[in-house]
C-alpha cells in the first residue's frame, strides 16, 4: 500500500509518466490499471496542449506583440513545470 499512495502522490504532483505498481496478487490491480489509464490519458492530452502551445507560440513571434510573447511563454512554462510528460 505504501508503494501504491506515493504512485498516486507523484501523480498528483503533476508527474505524469509515474505508473502505479502492484504485485500481480494485490486486490487493487484493477484500479491501478485504470488509475494507468487514467494517467496516461491525460499525460496524451496535456502533451497535445503543450505542444499546440508551442506551435502557436513559434507562428506569433514573427508577427504578434511582446506582450502577448510573453504570456504564451509564461502559459507554456507554466504547463512544463506543473506536469512532468
Amino acid at each position: 500500500m505504501f508503494r501504491f499512495e506515493k504512485d498516486l502522490e507523484n501523480i498528483g504532483k503533476g508527474d505524469l509518466t509515474n505508473k502505479v505498481t502492484l504485485r500481480k496478487k494485490d486486490q487493487m490491480t484493477d484500479m491501478a490499471d485504470s488509475l494507468n489509464a487514467m494517467t496516461a490519458g491525460l499525460h496524451k492530452k496535456v502533451l497535445g496542449v503543450q505542444t499546440e502551445l508551442a506551435n502557436i507560440l513559434k507562428a506569433f513571434e514573427q508577427n504578434a506583440s511582446e506582450d502577448l510573447i510573453g504570456q504564451l511563454k509564461q502559459l507554456h512554462q507554466k504547463i512544463e513545470s506543473a506536469f512532468k510528460i
